[in-house]
């Protein structure tokens, strides 16, 4: 009798123990606040020029369905971040992801890039906050009540002299369940996806091609019928090695009359741009991004795929959008003289080494400039 007193109450103290083990995971993934004051859906790591946020969508995770989490990356002021395409210099930002088995994260979609031109150099990046969403497909069948999402993420930030390479580790803890959204972090992801550029649509009076010839490399945008109102437009290229990327793109509009446009901000059925060729060679498709500007100032910004175009480029009349253009650089920038500088920049980079500190908390790495 004695010991099956003793078996039961082992056996009592190791379930009473499990379960006291599983409420505290539970608690903790619920109520977990980080040292930034973060909710308990979002992790915040501050590194040397930016601060960092790994933060879910949702409050946990349905077995079988789709969420999505977001990067948030905000630099100190007079810092910036980069596109996937940075230009010509720069790093897009890496993410390597360890999830439990079953999980398998999408590609990390990035907003709409901007323009950085630092005297000769073009980049194409960010000044400001950035996010990146990243859409995660959950398993039918979720292991145990929590689940771990664990990211290491490695970027450039620079300034107007200087830049540095840091890197970070971030980890969400989300209890499985029915996918409920976090309400406290739904106005985080409705700006990080107004900030996406939408598809460019597809149908009667929309195209969109390309031509490599001469030295140049020539877009052309169909537009819908009854005319679009254009201010000024620039064409990011996520494919490398279409565009020289210091080089100004020049705007051209055409209606569907085949009247020229004199001026900007005229309905037109197509806008043409060109700027010098990049190196690429043997191009059938390539992708981007087409931002236009109206004469109000708004910006839309569409994803587009263009196909190379049949025949000869097509010509057209350069219009003078004006000093303030988002397709142009400052005046006086030869398009020769950035090349040359870029080549320099690029071959000092690949034989000197330099040292810059890590953002990796708390200790600090020896790196190599890439």
């Amino acid at each position: 009798m004695k010991n099956k007193m003793k078996i039961f109450q082992r056996s009592y103290a190791g379930s009473f123990v499990s379960q006291w083990c599983l409420l505290i995971s539970l608690l903790l993934a619920f109520s977990a606040v980080s040292a930034d004051g973060q909710n308990a859906f979002a992790q915040t790591i501050t590194g040397p020029k930016t601060k960092v946020t790994l933060v879910s969508e949702v409050a946990s995770i349905a077995p079988g369905k789709t969420f999505t989490v977001a990067i948030v990356m905000e630099p100190e002021r007079g810092w910036h971040t980069y596109w996937k395409n940075p230009g010509d210099s720069g790093m897009a930002t890496d993410l390597e992801w360890s999830l439990p088995q079953g999980f398998s994260p999408q590609p990390a979609q990035y907003p709409a890039p901007e323009v950085l031109a630092f005297g000769s150099l073009v980049n194409y990046g960010y000044s400001g906050d950035t996010a990146l969403l990243v859409d995660i497909v959950a398993p039918r069948s979720v292991d145990g009540p929590i689940v771990t999402l664990a990211v290491d993420a490695h970027w450039l930030v620079c300034d107007d002299e200087i830049c540095i390479p840091e890197d970070t580790s971030l980890t969400l803890v989300l209890p499985a369940g029915d996918g409920a959204i976090a309400p406290e972090n739904q106005l985080i992801f409705s700006k990080a996806r107004a900030a996406l550029p939408t598809p460019f649509p597809q149908g009667e009076g929309w195209s969109a091609s390309f031509w490599k010839e001469g030295g140049k490399s020539t877009f052309a945008f169909g537009l819908p019928a009854g005319g679009t109102r254009v201010r000024k437009a620039h064409f990011f290229p996520l494919t490398k090695g279409v565009v020289d990327y210091a080089a100004p793109q020049v705007m051209g509009l055409k209606q569907k009359s085949a009247m020229v446009a004199e001026k900007p901000d005229t309905a037109a059925d197509t806008l043409y741009l060109q700027t010098s060729a990049g190196r690429a060679q043997f191009l059938d498709r390539i992708s981007g991004v087409l931002a236009l500007t109206n004469n109000e100032g708004m910006v839309e910004n569409f994803r587009v795929e263009l196909n190379a175009g049949r025949g000869a480029a097509p010509a057209f009349r350069p219009i003078d959008v004006g000093a303030n253009s988002q397709s142009s650089l400052a005046p006086g920038v030869n398009p020769f003289v950035a090349f040359a500088f870029a080549f320099l920049a690029g071959l000092l980079l690949n034989v000197m080494p330099c040292v810059f500190p890590s953002s990796s908390m708390p200790s600090f790495e020896i790196k190599k400039c890439i």
